[in-house]
């Protein structure tokens, strides 16, 4: 079984960690350091065993448990040796466990999916993460310290990737371990590869997280100059030690830097083929010209190769998994963004006419996200995580019935590909519809 579940690892689960990494260091090199190094072996059979316990019945859920506690017997001593906090086996290792305990954790998006908090490998991750975030400060700010390369720069990389998902469901900030000081976050010059690029979305996302959910940070945020994320519930709740221009400042930097990582992308970022049947135009900014690739995807679609036959949501085909992975960080942005506008109005005649204009850019970007992940194949599950986390945070945007429908489908059809679970994030939003309906009822009655 062992054997099995190493070559899954290989064949499969590593794609999630290699998103963004053209080396591929957890399908390459990690399975050959696992060979000799048992808590990165146990590791593997763990989150491999995990995943197939998800989404195969013939895999008993006991198997993961077993390996994930060898696993950690072997990782206990970085908890008192801080030496070995800067081991990158060590730290690929709780990269890995991390992933394993996010599969446990619900997925929901109201701040109550923190409840993983005392998990012994969440501890190890924050420790090994402050020690990785005082060692890239030692590089030249942009990761080309040799300190800073191979495994242990791709494994620094992924678990900014597993903190935002963290945050995303605890509703909380970034934890101070994390800085952009591996990415070069300028956008001024082309990047040296797609990666670079989505790096630059992943840690807009990260701000954009600290900004939405955050307060005060001594590290601050990686746009801009300043150094202090000022976050949007500052000026929610009346903080008058944090000036309102300041927040608006801060606000407005973060999302002229998203317009301007979209509108500067590589052309391998446009989509292959675009097509949206609930809007005008389709196919717009795709390389192989509007009728070239509506006629191209359209005979395909009538072999049935779609992913998505329904028609809600747009068709959306992307160059790589690093393509995609930065569009859906982008996309997660821009939601946080819309969604904690600090001008948005309270009262008076502007606040019903600005709510609803929010409300269909929020619910066309989650459009968006469910779009990317139903277009690129339903073996890359981080693109389905990705879209939920979207549809946990502002699913109840979504008003009428047809397109709750079409929402619960995609999390029951998440369920069916993707080992994550999606029954939390389904009770959740069927909790705040059936609140939303009764409220709306109330309105109608008075």
């Amino acid at each position: 079984m062992e054997a099995f579940l190493f070559r899954y690892y290989i064949d499969y689960a590593s794609r999630a960690f290699d998103l963004c990494d053209l080396l591929r260091h957890f399908a390459l090199v990690v399975p050959c350091r696992a060979l000799s190094y048992a808590p990165l072996l146990n590791a593997i059979f763990a989150v491999s065993a995990r995943q197939l316990s998800r989404t195969n019945a013939d895999m008993d859920p006991a198997v993961a448990d077993v390996y994930y506690q060898e696993c950690l017997t072997g990782l206990r001593h970085m908890m008192v040796d801080e030496s070995a906090l800067m081991d990158e086996n060590l730290f690929a290792a709780t990269v890995i466990l991390r992933n394993l305990e996010e599969i446990d954790s619900p997925m929901q998006g109201d701040g109550s999916g923190s409840q993983n908090a005392h998990l012994l490998g969440n501890s190890l991750f924050a420790k090994a993460t402050v020690a990785l975030h005082s060692l890239a400060r030692l590089s030249d700010g942009a990761g080309g310290s040799p300190m800073f390369t191979g495994l242990r720069r791709a494994a620094y990389l992924v678990a900014v990737r597993e903190e935002i998902y963290t945050s995303f469901v605890a509703q909380r900030p970034i934890s101070p371990s994390f800085s952009s000081l591996v990415i070069d976050m300028s956008l001024d010059a082309q990047p040296d590869d797609d990666p670079d690029w989505a790096n630059r979305a992943v840690f807009l996302l990260a701000d954009a997280l600290q900004f939405c959910f955050g307060g005060e940070n001594d590290d601050g945020g990686v746009i801009g100059n300043s150094r202090n994320n000022i976050g949007a519930s500052d000026a929610r709740n009346g903080n008058d030690t944090v000036p309102a221009s300041s927040v608006y400042a801060r606000y407005d930097e973060l999302v002229d830097y998203a317009r301007r990582w979209h509108q500067k992308k590589p052309q391998s970022f446009s989509p292959l083929y675009y097509y949206d049947p609930l809007a005008e135009t389709s196919a717009a900014g795709s390389p192989l010209g509007k009728k070239t690739g509506m006629d191209w995807a359209v005979g395909l679609r009538r072999k049935n190769y779609t992913r998505n036959p329904d028609g809600f949501f747009p068709e959306i085909w992307l160059m790589s998994d690093a393509v995609c992975t930065g569009m859906m960080h982008y996309h997660l942005a821009r939601i946080l963004l819309l969604a904690f506008d600090p001008r948005a109005p309270r009262v008076g005649p502007k606040r019903a006419p600005f709510s609803e204009e929010q409300g269909r850019l929020i619910r066309q970007e989650v459009r968006v996200l469910v779009g990317i992940a139903l277009s690129n194949g339903d073996d890359c599950y981080p693109n389905y995580v990705s879209a939920c986390m979207g549809i946990a945070l502002v699913g109840e945007r979504f008003e009428s019935r047809i397109e709750r429908d079409k929402i619960l489908g995609f999390l029951e059809h998440t369920e069916s590909v993707c080992p994550w679970t999606a029954v939390t994030a389904k009770e959740h939003m069927s909790e705040a519809w059936e609140i939303g309906r009764r409220s709306q009822s109330r309105a109608q009655c008075g």
